[in-house]
């Protein structure tokens, strides 16, 4: 079945390229107001101001503005706005031009609540149509000492809000403080094999608790580029994506908290829990491989919410535990809870123990991809559509042997299907661990409630026969609708709020709470580029073909590279539903690894 090439949320235009990004649902902007009250539109204690000409460095003002933003930078401190008058900052060029070792930008000092550090292009001047700064690494980010990466966040309570950022080497934003806050930002093209666990966000903070927030970026365009011309050749590995991460959890000596047995028996073997509480909300995410996805199990909750995405291998995949995946939109790719086995037994206490429980999946819609699910005890998964996708929930036969090789005494079972109580026959053979998770409820049985499928789902029970505690017949506890004919057209309507959305009167509720326009997104490029979708792409290319590249061809700079001022194309509304854009009738082929 052919599916929409690029159905839009009602999207408010917004800064940074002019790029669309999606305006998010009420409650999921509730989760993060208290977070942002004291960190965005702060009143400034001191303002630098910066300009990208060529003129003398000056005092900081308006009239004399400072020109090394690199040094501007590194010397922020709390309750500081850097103000960037638009146009194109060519770090490289600022780099040779101060004499500083490199053109990746380096956080030095902390700011603090209702003190941020800010860097911005300047309010005054600021045009989301016209009036933007860029800044523009010429894939020439140098990261001396460190991962290479284009900026550098190691400190805490900075906002990047409202400028562009593209070209760079490698990764976008690698973020290792807490209490950070990147809103409406354009951040593209990055060129990377994306084996190295590169993103053009990449979160790297460990120990919990993180408080980051991703709020209305647009992020596009990272894996293999031709600098020549900034074409998107393929999307890269399977360690890369517009966001992603590379924590895991990891050792240290701070104590947890008391009554928290699960941490304090990590703490106890050396362990600490690598990011939780990441909020990405309201993001439009196309042209890679990952869009938003977490690469190690851990403990959450991660927060994905009201985000469009769409031209990427991967939708929204997460191991971590106590994920929050609602109200988003996608395109030709799933959503993807859990990871896949292992057998061995310390990387299985790592790693799988809670492999995508206690996480709610609710409200989305997903076109051309499904609901996949590798781990997930304890969670709950209600209220999405899902069309176009074949099977639109797939359940992995996941192995998970608690010693090596499977030996006995041990488990081999799945961590999807049955209670964990001391009526399950394996509670006995189980590690203490184990039920120590149990009697925090990590182990209970998913519950799959009041989706709406175009098809019957084929959801086995489990059928686990084994020559020791054998268990059969288990299965899931599922309840949906399948469309009829009516129903599903209903859903696909010419109107300026209707596509994909429950109509009014309905019995349905199900699918993302964003409202929707029937509006392609600003331009959808006429050339389709074939990608390799990597080993672990969880949804196959839709109809066997390649995935669309989308592109972001703007007036200069090679694809997607828009000069400052200059205006994007727009396409008209379509009716009904847009048919597939041509499917790419053969591959490219070509492969090369920037360094």
């Amino acid at each position: 079945m052919f599916v929409a090439a690029a159905t839009l949320a009602s999207f408010a235009r917004t800064p940074a390229g002019q790029a669309q990004v999606p305006t998010p649902a009420p409650e999921d902007m509730a989760l993060v107001s208290g977070l942002l009250a004291d960190r965005l539109d702060v009143t400034p204690e001191r303002v630098v101001y910066v300009a990208a000409d060529a003129g003398p460095d000056g005092a900081g003002t308006r009239a004399d503005p400072r020109r090394d933003l690199l040094d501007v930078f590194a010397n922020a401190e709390a309750g500081t706005a850097i103000n960037l008058a638009p146009g194109v900052y060519d770090m490289p060029a600022i780099r040779d031009r101060f004499g500083h070792d490199d053109s990746s930008l380096f956080t030095r000092s902390d700011g603090a609540p209702g003190r941020p550090i800010v860097m911005r292009t300047d309010p005054e001047l600021y045009d989301p149509e016209s009036a933007i700064a860029v800044l523009d690494f010429g894939y020439d980010n140098d990261s001396v000492g460190w991962r290479t990466s284009a900026v550098i966040v190691r400190n805490s309570y900075w906002v990047f809000e409202r400028f562009e950022m593209r070209r760079m080497r490698s990764r976008g934003f690698w973020v290792g403080g807490y209490n950070n806050t990147f809103r409406e930002l354009d951040v593209h093209h990055a060129d990377t094999d994306g084996f190295n666990n590169e993103g053009l966000i990449l979160m790297q903070a460990s120990g919990g608790e993180t408080n980051n927030v991703i709020l209305q970026n647009h992020l596009h365009h990272i894996g293999n580029i031709d600098r020549a011309t900034d074409t998107l050749i393929d999307r890269g590995g399977g360690n890369g994506g517009c966001f992603y991460t590379e924590t895991r959890l990891s050792y240290d000596s701070v104590v947890p908290a008391a009554g928290d047995a699960a941490t304090l028996a990590e703490w106890e073997a050396g362990i600490l829990p690598p990011d939780s509480h990441v909020y990405l909300i309201g993001n439009w995410v196309h042209d890679c491989h990952k869009g938003l996805g977490i690469k190690n199990n851990g403990r959450g909750p991660y927060f994905f919410l009201s985000n469009y995405i769409t031209d990427v291998d991967l939708g929204i995949a997460t191991p971590f535990t106590d994920n929050l995946i609602r109200n988003n939109v996608l395109v030709g790719a799933g959503i993807v809870v859990g990871k896949a086995f292992t057998n061995a037994p310390l990387p299985t206490f790592l790693k799988t123990t809670g492999n995508g429980a206690r996480s709610e999946v609710a409200y989305n819609t997903l076109i051309g991809g499904n609901l996949s699910f590798r781990g997930g005890w304890s969670s709950r998964v209600h209220n999405n559509l899902v069309v176009d996708a074949g099977p639109p929930v797939q359940i992995a036969r996941n192995q998970y042997p608690w010693f090596d090789g499977g030996a006995w005494p041990g488990i081999r079972g799945e961590f999807l299907i049955a209670d964990l109580t001391p009526a399950h026959p394996f509670y006995d053979l189980m590690p203490g661990y184990m039920h120590e998770l149990a009697a925090m409820g990590t182990y209970v049985r998913m519950r799959l409630e009041d989706n709406c499928y175009d098809e019957e789902p084929a959801i086995a029970s489990t059928d686990f026969r084994q020559d020791v505690a054998d268990v059969t017949g288990m299965v899931f506890d599922e309840r949906y609708t399948v469309l009829s004919a009516s129903q599903r057209s209903a859903l696909f309507v010419d109107e300026a709020t209707g596509d994909y959305r429950r109509p009014e009167g309905s019995d349905l509720d199900c699918g993302s709470r964003l409202g929707f326009s029937a509006a392609l997104p600003p331009d959808l490029d006429a050339g389709v580029v074939g990608v390799d979708a990597g080993a672990d792409a969880a949804t196959p290319a839709v109809d066997g073909g390649a995935s669309v590249d989308a592109g972001t061809a703007g007036t200069g700079g090679g694809c997607g590279c828009v000069v400052a001022g200059a205006r994007r194309r727009e396409l008209p509304a379509w009716p009904f539903v847009v048919g597939l854009v041509a499917l790419v009738a053969r591959m490219r082929t070509r492969s090369r690894r920037r360094g």
